[in-house]
């Protein structure tokens, strides 16, 4: 190998080399390739690749860049990189983080599915690193609001997942919360996760309550079964995220958004301004010491419950018939706790 110092021209040629083969199909190319490539004689572009074994290494300290082979088959090679620990560790912990609230509740799939990934993304790590991933595990714990169970219902969500994936309509059995049960056909759009609880958005058509675009709880699904030969579009102006934003909760009532005004303690202020509210258009101080926040929000029936977790601490000040709403709420839990404790 030559003892003049690389110049300008040979620093450009070798990382034109590491370009080269990292856009190559197989991270492999022909020395003669090479050469033609970078129109230089075959041992110019050989003292490259040697310049390269030499100095350049991966994150293990291996050679970044191998000659393998002889003569004609002589083939220059580039090391298979290793992202850095750190990089791979946060990649498995937002993994690990964003799964857990899937694998809440009892038999989802999906849940499953999630411990599957998480299982093969630790089982990647070295044993040298299984303190720090085990480190990861114990950093992030998700608290459940209120799981449902899905034990009775694997065959059905798995069915909705995959006609949801493969615009594929559906048979469905529903039963509502109020225990009637009907048949319909539906084309499932989207599989939304609220609370712990999993949901199909789609629309459904024939037998119902209702038609149209609709919101089901998966666990109330009797029986789901793909139409044989049958396909559905979804809308093009249908954007699943765009349709839940801007309100508190999953549930459209078909109302345009309201004003909605409420003045808060001083204390639960504190908290309340911890977070970014659906429809907030900001806070303002009263003259009374309160804060009082503005929402454009739909006034759902989710808004009024709400509220009324904010019990005392919270008033609403308008629209007028959320405000009568939550009156009528209070006054008839005052009126049965009132009922209740003179009994005593």
């Amino acid at each position: 190998m030559t003892t003049s110092s690389p110049n300008y021209r040979d620093g450009l040629a070798m990382v034109r080399i590491v370009q080269l083969l990292e856009q190559s199909r197989r991270r492999a190319i022909l020395l003669d390739d090479l050469a033609e490539t970078l129109e230089v004689h075959r041992r110019t572009a050989r003292r490259y690749v040697q310049a390269l074994e030499e100095s350049a290494t991966t994150a293990e300290g291996d050679p970044l860049v191998r000659l393998e082979g002889r003569g004609v088959k002589a083939t220059v090679v580039l090391a298979e990189q290793r992202e850095p620990t750190s990089s791979r560790l946060y990649q498995y912990a937002a993994v690990f983080a964003a799964t857990r609230c899937l694998t809440t509740g009892e038999g989802s799939p999906l849940g499953d599915s999630a411990e599957q990934l998480v299982t093969t993304l630790e089982k990647g790590f070295e044993r040298r690193l299984m303190p720090l991933v085990h480190r990861v595990q114990e950093s992030f714990v998700y608290v459940p609001f209120g799981p449902k169970d899905y034990r009775s219902s694997e065959d059905v969500l798995d069915t909705i997942v995959q006609a949801s994936v493969h615009r594929r309509p559906l048979l469905l059995r529903y039963r509502t919360r109020t225990g009637w049960a009907y048949n319909c056909h539906f084309e499932p759009w989207t599989v939304v996760l609220y609370r712990d609880a999993l949901f199909v958005h789609g629309l459904q058509r024939g037998t119902g309550p209702a038609g149209g675009v609709r919101l089901l709880a998966v666990d109330r699904v009797q029986e789901a079964e793909i139409e044989k030969g049958e396909r559905f579009e979804v809308p093009e102006d249908y954007d699943a995220e765009a349709f839940f934003e801007g309100q508190l909760g999953l549930w459209h009532e078909g109302g345009e958004p309201e004003l909605v005004r409420m003045a808060f303690s001083e204390r639960a202020a504190l908290t309340a301004k911890e977070r970014v509210w659906p429809g907030q258009r900001g806070w303002t101080e009263g003259e009374d010491g309160r804060w009082v926040l503005e929402l454009e929000i739909p006034v759902t029936p989710e808004v009024m419950t709400w509220v009324l977790t904010w019990g005392a601490e919270a008033e609403v000040l308008g629209p007028e018939g959320l405000r009568e709403g939550v009156g009528a709420t209070l006054s008839a839990s005052v009126e049965r706790y009132g009922t209740h404790f003179s009994s005593r």
